[in-house]
C-alpha cells in the first residue's frame, strides 16, 4: 500500500507540475487548455492505473514471469485508447498546429517515463 501511496504522490506532482508548466511556457496552448488538460488526466489515471495493476499482478505468484508481457499488452492498449479518444486533435480532424499536436503528445512521454521507471523498479525488486 505504501507503494501505491507514493506512485499516486509522483505521478500527481510530475503532472500538476508538469501541465502548469506546459500552459506557462506555450501560450499558443491558451485556447487548447481544456484538451491539454484532459490529455493529461487520461495519462495520468492511465498510467498510474498499469503500474497500481502490475504491482498487485506482482503479488501473484503465477504472474510474475508474465509481467512484462502484461505490460506490453496494457501499454499497447492505453495508447490505442488515447488514439481513439484524441484522434481528432492529433490526426487532423481539428485545425491546430503542428505545435500543439506537438505538445498534446509531451504527457505521453512524460507518463511513459515514470511507467517504465517504476515498473522496472519493481521487477528488479520482485524477480530480482
Amino acid at each position: 500500500m505504501k507503494k501505491i501511496s507514493t506512485y499516486a504522490i509522483v505521478f500527481t506532482l510530475v503532472g500538476t507540475i508538469s501541465f502548469f508548466g506546459q500552459r506557462f511556457l506555450f501560450t499558443a496552448l491558451q485556447g487548447h487548455l481544456e484538451v491539454l488538460r484532459d490529455t493529461y488526466l487520461f495519462h495520468f489515471a492511465a498510467s498510474l492505473g498499469i503500474v497500481v495493476l502490475l504491482q498487485v499482478s506482482m503479488g501473484i505468484r503465477a504472474l510474475r514471469e508474465q509481467i512484462g508481457l502484461l505490460y506490453m499488452v496494457l501499454l499497447i492498449f492505453k495508447l490505442f485508447v488515447f488514439a481513439a479518444l484524441f484522434h481528432p486533435y492529433l490526426f487532423g480532424d481539428q485545425l491546430l498546429s503542428a505545435s500543439i499536436r506537438t505538445a498534446l503528445l509531451w504527457p505521453v512521454l512524460l507518463f511513459l517515463f515514470l511507467e517504465v521507471f517504476f515498473v522496472t523498479k519493481s521487477i528488479k525488486q520482485k524477480l530480482g
